[in-house]
């Protein structure tokens, strides 16, 4: 006879599959069961006047279930009219369809002479690693603080 899981010392725990709210699957697990007792990188988008620049703040991990609201947003700046930063400090991932986004509000701005910079978060990170090996770092007017990205895109 083969041993078992619980003769070997492996107790069984209790997970549980759950639907998350854009219909991706999430494995729930016991109180106490937990590889980090932080919460999940909640993805947040915050936007901010500075001046004349319009800051668009990306926060936590943002995929496509966000994508339209980081388009929006980025429409409305362009919208108005005022120049747009888009701060990816605290963003910890983005995937190609936020990347889409960042495009797509460049090829607008570029279009419509408006200015746009965006701020990236240190070298080495999960977000800047991915701007480099897509090929867009030397594509994306950057700054290295929101204050430098708003100086950047001032206009006299």
């Amino acid at each position: 006879m083969s041993p078992s899981f619980a003769s070997a010392g492996f107790a069984p725990r209790s997970r549980r599959f759950e639907f998350g709210r854009h219909g991706g699957i999430t494995l729930r697990m016991p109180p106490g069961d937990r590889a980090s007792p932080a919460a999940p990188d909640r993805p947040q988008v915050l936007v901010e006047s500075r001046g004349t620049a319009t800051v668009v703040a990306l926060e936590g991990e943002h995929d496509v279930f966000t994508a339209s609201e980081v388009r929006g947003r980025f429409s409305g700046v362009l919208d108005a009219g005022g120049p747009l930063v888009i701060d990816m400090t605290n963003a910890s991932f983005v995937d190609s369809s936020i990347l889409g986004a960042v495009i797509g509000a460049l090829q607008r701005a570029r279009e419509e002479d408006a200015a746009v910079a965006v701020v990236l978060p240190a070298e080495g990170s999960t977000t800047h690693r991915i701007f480099e090996i897509t090929g867009l770092l030397p594509l994306v007017p950057q700054a290295g603080t929101v204050d430098q990205a708003v100086e950047l895109v001032r206009r006299p």
